[in-house]
Protein backbone atom coordinates (compact mmCIF):
# COMPACT_ATOMS: atom_id res chain seq x y z
CA UNK A 1 0.00 0.00 0.00
CA UNK A 2 1.11 3.59 -0.41
CA UNK A 3 0.01 6.88 1.06
CA UNK A 4 -2.35 8.79 -1.23
CA UNK A 5 -1.90 11.97 0.84
CA UNK A 6 -4.99 11.06 2.85
CA UNK A 7 -3.17 10.94 6.20
CA UNK A 8 0.03 12.40 7.61
CA UNK A 9 3.28 10.60 6.88
CA UNK A 10 3.73 9.85 10.59
CA UNK A 11 0.32 8.15 10.86
CA UNK A 12 0.97 6.33 7.61
CA UNK A 13 4.22 4.90 8.97
CA UNK A 14 2.39 3.79 12.13
CA UNK A 15 -0.24 2.05 9.98
CA UNK A 16 2.41 0.44 7.77
CA UNK A 17 4.37 -0.89 10.76
CA UNK A 18 1.20 -2.30 12.29
CA UNK A 19 0.18 -3.97 9.01
CA UNK A 20 3.51 -5.77 8.71
CA UNK A 21 3.35 -6.94 12.32
CA UNK A 22 -0.21 -8.22 11.82
CA UNK A 23 0.88 -10.17 8.73
CA UNK A 24 3.67 -11.77 10.73
CA UNK A 25 1.42 -12.59 13.71
CA UNK A 26 -1.01 -14.61 11.57
CA UNK A 27 1.69 -17.06 10.49
CA UNK A 28 1.22 -20.14 12.70
CA UNK A 29 3.71 -22.44 11.00
CA UNK A 30 6.53 -23.11 13.45
CA UNK A 31 8.94 -23.70 10.57
CA UNK A 32 8.18 -20.32 9.02
CA UNK A 33 10.78 -17.72 9.91
CA UNK A 34 10.18 -15.14 7.16
CA UNK A 35 7.39 -13.41 5.29
CA UNK A 36 7.59 -11.87 1.82
CA UNK A 37 5.85 -8.60 0.99
CA UNK A 38 5.47 -7.71 -2.68
CA UNK A 39 4.52 -4.03 -2.87
CA UNK A 40 3.56 -2.06 -5.95
CA UNK A 41 6.25 0.24 -7.33
CA UNK A 42 4.47 3.25 -5.81
CA UNK A 43 5.65 1.95 -2.43
CA UNK A 44 9.34 2.25 -3.34
CA UNK A 45 9.86 5.44 -1.24
CA UNK A 46 8.89 3.47 1.91
CA UNK A 47 11.99 1.25 1.66
CA UNK A 48 13.99 3.59 3.88
CA UNK A 49 11.29 3.56 6.58
CA UNK A 50 10.87 -0.23 6.47
CA UNK A 51 14.61 -0.82 6.64
CA UNK A 52 14.74 1.25 9.84
CA UNK A 53 11.54 -0.15 11.37
CA UNK A 54 12.59 -3.75 10.63
CA UNK A 55 16.42 -3.87 10.72
CA UNK A 56 16.53 -7.60 9.86
CA UNK A 57 14.48 -7.11 6.69
CA UNK A 58 15.98 -7.49 3.21
CA UNK A 59 14.99 -5.55 0.11
CA UNK A 60 15.09 -7.00 -3.42
CA UNK A 61 14.56 -4.79 -6.46
CA UNK A 62 13.47 -6.85 -9.46
CA UNK A 63 13.40 -4.72 -12.59
CA UNK A 64 13.02 -4.68 -16.36
CA UNK A 65 14.55 -2.19 -18.77
CA UNK A 66 12.55 0.91 -19.54
CA UNK A 67 11.19 -0.23 -22.91
CA UNK A 68 10.07 -3.66 -21.68
CA UNK A 69 8.52 -2.18 -18.55
CA UNK A 70 6.66 0.70 -20.17
CA UNK A 71 5.44 -1.50 -23.05
CA UNK A 72 4.15 -4.01 -20.52
CA UNK A 73 2.23 -1.37 -18.54
CA UNK A 74 0.84 0.11 -21.75
CA UNK A 75 -0.50 -3.30 -22.73
CA UNK A 76 -2.09 -3.53 -19.28
CA UNK A 77 -3.72 -0.13 -19.85
CA UNK A 78 -5.00 -1.18 -23.27
CA UNK A 79 -6.43 -4.40 -21.86
CA UNK A 80 -7.88 -2.64 -18.82
CA UNK A 81 -9.58 0.01 -20.99
CA UNK A 82 -11.45 -2.68 -22.90
CA UNK A 83 -12.91 -4.01 -19.65
CA UNK A 84 -13.42 -0.79 -17.70
CA UNK A 85 -14.96 1.71 -20.10
CA UNK A 86 -18.27 1.52 -18.23
CA UNK A 87 -16.90 2.79 -14.91
CA UNK A 88 -13.70 4.73 -15.57
CA UNK A 89 -11.94 6.77 -18.23
CA UNK A 90 -8.45 7.66 -19.42
CA UNK A 91 -8.33 10.76 -17.21
CA UNK A 92 -8.79 8.63 -14.07
CA UNK A 93 -6.16 6.16 -15.22
CA UNK A 94 -3.77 9.03 -15.93
CA UNK A 95 -4.42 10.42 -12.46
CA UNK A 96 -3.12 7.17 -10.94
CA UNK A 97 0.18 7.57 -12.79
CA UNK A 98 0.65 11.28 -12.09
CA UNK A 99 -0.16 11.07 -8.37
CA UNK A 100 2.34 9.92 -5.75
CA UNK A 101 5.40 9.80 -8.00
CA UNK A 102 7.76 7.27 -6.29
CA UNK A 103 10.64 9.60 -5.43
CA UNK A 104 13.19 9.06 -2.64
CA UNK A 105 12.72 10.46 0.84
CA UNK A 106 13.97 13.18 1.07
CA UNK A 107 13.10 14.21 -2.50
CA UNK A 108 16.16 16.44 -2.85
CA UNK A 109 17.29 17.11 -6.42
CA UNK A 110 14.25 15.34 -7.91
CA UNK A 111 11.70 17.86 -6.64
CA UNK A 112 11.22 19.12 -10.20
CA UNK A 113 9.39 15.85 -11.00
CA UNK A 114 6.55 16.97 -8.71
CA UNK A 115 5.97 20.21 -10.60
CA UNK A 116 2.18 20.49 -11.15
CA UNK A 117 2.72 22.11 -14.56
CA UNK A 118 4.81 19.15 -15.71
CA UNK A 119 2.34 16.57 -14.43
CA UNK A 120 -0.67 18.40 -15.86
CA UNK A 121 0.75 18.09 -19.38
CA UNK A 122 1.71 14.42 -19.11
CA UNK A 123 0.39 11.79 -21.50
CA UNK A 124 -0.35 8.26 -20.31
CA UNK A 125 2.78 6.69 -21.87
CA UNK A 126 4.89 9.65 -20.74
CA UNK A 127 3.67 9.34 -17.15
CA UNK A 128 4.56 5.63 -17.11
CA UNK A 129 8.06 6.53 -18.30
CA UNK A 130 8.28 9.11 -15.50
CA UNK A 131 7.28 6.52 -12.89
CA UNK A 132 9.89 4.04 -14.17
CA UNK A 133 12.65 6.65 -13.99
CA UNK A 134 11.49 7.82 -10.55
CA UNK A 135 11.52 4.26 -9.19
CA UNK A 136 15.05 3.55 -10.42
CA UNK A 137 16.24 6.94 -9.16
CA UNK A 138 14.68 6.15 -5.77
CA UNK A 139 16.49 2.81 -5.51
CA UNK A 140 19.74 4.44 -6.60
CA UNK A 141 19.39 7.17 -3.95
CA UNK A 142 18.70 4.64 -1.20
CA UNK A 143 21.69 2.51 -2.13
CA UNK A 144 23.78 5.68 -1.97
CA UNK A 145 22.32 6.41 1.48
CA UNK A 146 23.61 3.04 2.65
CA UNK A 147 20.51 0.83 2.43
CA UNK A 148 21.46 -2.66 1.29
CA UNK A 149 19.36 -3.61 -1.74
CA UNK A 150 19.76 -6.62 -4.00
CA UNK A 151 18.92 -5.58 -7.56
CA UNK A 152 18.28 -8.10 -10.30
CA UNK A 153 17.14 -8.00 -13.91
CA UNK A 154 13.96 -10.03 -14.45
CA UNK A 155 15.54 -11.54 -17.58
CA UNK A 156 18.44 -12.87 -15.54
CA UNK A 157 16.04 -14.43 -13.04
CA UNK A 158 14.16 -16.21 -15.84
CA UNK A 159 17.16 -17.21 -17.96
CA UNK A 160 19.50 -18.20 -15.11
CA UNK A 161 17.16 -19.36 -12.31
CA UNK A 162 19.66 -21.53 -10.44
CA UNK A 163 22.27 -18.79 -10.10
CA UNK A 164 19.63 -16.13 -9.43
CA UNK A 165 17.89 -18.01 -6.64
CA UNK A 166 21.27 -18.76 -5.09
CA UNK A 167 21.99 -15.01 -5.02
CA UNK A 168 18.60 -14.39 -3.41
CA UNK A 169 19.19 -17.16 -0.86
CA UNK A 170 22.63 -15.79 0.02
CA UNK A 171 21.28 -12.26 0.38
CA UNK A 172 18.21 -13.11 2.46
CA UNK A 173 19.51 -16.06 4.45
CA UNK A 174 16.64 -18.19 3.15
CA UNK A 175 17.08 -21.77 1.93
CA UNK A 176 17.55 -22.09 -1.82
CA UNK A 177 14.24 -23.67 -2.84
CA UNK A 178 14.67 -23.15 -6.56
CA UNK A 179 11.93 -25.53 -7.72
CA UNK A 180 9.07 -23.87 -5.84
CA UNK A 181 9.51 -20.37 -7.34
CA UNK A 182 9.86 -21.85 -10.82
CA UNK A 183 6.60 -23.75 -10.37
CA UNK A 184 4.90 -20.45 -9.55
CA UNK A 185 6.48 -18.71 -12.54
CA UNK A 186 5.20 -21.36 -14.94
CA UNK A 187 1.61 -20.71 -13.83
CA UNK A 188 -0.49 -17.81 -15.08
CA UNK A 189 -1.62 -16.26 -11.79
CA UNK A 190 -4.03 -13.98 -13.69
CA UNK A 191 -5.65 -16.71 -15.80
CA UNK A 192 -9.20 -15.74 -16.71
CA UNK A 193 -8.66 -12.06 -15.90
CA UNK A 194 -7.79 -9.10 -18.13
CA UNK A 195 -4.17 -9.40 -16.92
CA UNK A 196 -3.77 -12.98 -18.12
CA UNK A 197 -0.73 -13.64 -20.29
CA UNK A 198 -2.84 -14.54 -23.32
CA UNK A 199 -4.88 -11.32 -23.23
CA UNK A 200 -1.87 -9.07 -22.63
CA UNK A 201 0.00 -10.70 -25.51
CA UNK A 202 -2.80 -9.59 -27.86
CA UNK A 203 -2.97 -6.00 -26.60
CA UNK A 204 -1.50 -3.62 -29.19
CA UNK A 205 0.17 -0.28 -28.49
CA UNK A 206 -0.68 2.52 -30.92
CA UNK A 207 2.15 3.85 -33.10
CA UNK A 208 1.70 7.38 -31.75
CA UNK A 209 2.07 6.05 -28.19
CA UNK A 210 5.19 4.12 -29.20
CA UNK A 211 6.66 7.37 -30.51
CA UNK A 212 5.78 9.17 -27.26
CA UNK A 213 7.43 6.40 -25.23
CA UNK A 214 10.65 6.78 -27.21
CA UNK A 215 10.68 10.58 -26.95
CA UNK A 216 9.79 10.70 -23.26
CA UNK A 217 12.30 7.97 -22.43
CA UNK A 218 15.13 10.02 -23.93
CA UNK A 219 13.97 13.14 -22.08
CA UNK A 220 13.45 11.64 -18.63
CA UNK A 221 16.48 9.34 -18.69
CA UNK A 222 18.59 12.45 -19.25
CA UNK A 223 16.70 14.45 -16.60
CA UNK A 224 17.21 11.72 -13.99
CA UNK A 225 20.79 11.10 -15.14
CA UNK A 226 20.06 7.45 -15.92
CA UNK A 227 21.98 7.09 -19.17
CA UNK A 228 23.41 3.62 -18.52
CA UNK A 229 21.72 0.28 -17.96
CA UNK A 230 19.95 -0.17 -14.63
CA UNK A 231 22.63 -2.61 -13.49
CA UNK A 232 25.41 -0.14 -14.31
CA UNK A 233 23.59 2.75 -12.66
CA UNK A 234 22.96 0.88 -9.41
CA UNK A 235 26.45 -0.61 -9.33
CA UNK A 236 27.92 2.87 -9.80
CA UNK A 237 26.78 4.13 -6.39
CA UNK A 238 28.21 3.18 -3.05
CA UNK A 239 26.49 3.56 0.29
CA UNK A 240 27.54 6.00 2.98
CA UNK A 241 28.96 3.17 5.12
CA UNK A 242 31.01 1.87 2.17
CA UNK A 243 32.56 5.28 1.62
CA UNK A 244 33.36 5.64 5.33
CA UNK A 245 35.03 2.21 5.33
CA UNK A 246 37.11 3.19 2.31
Amino acid sequence: MYNRKEITQERYHTLLRAAVKILASFQNDENLHSIVIKPVFKCTPQINFLSKAFPNSRTIFLYRNIKENVDSFMRVMVSFTRQSFLFTGESEMLEYWTNDIPLPDPVGKYRWALNPSLLKEMSLPGSIVLNWCSTVACIKAYIEQGIEILHMDYKVLVNSPKESWQRIADFTGLPNLEEKPLEAYNKDSQAGAFLSRGILAKAKIKKKDQAIIEQESIKFLAAFDLQRTVEEELNSVKGVLDREND
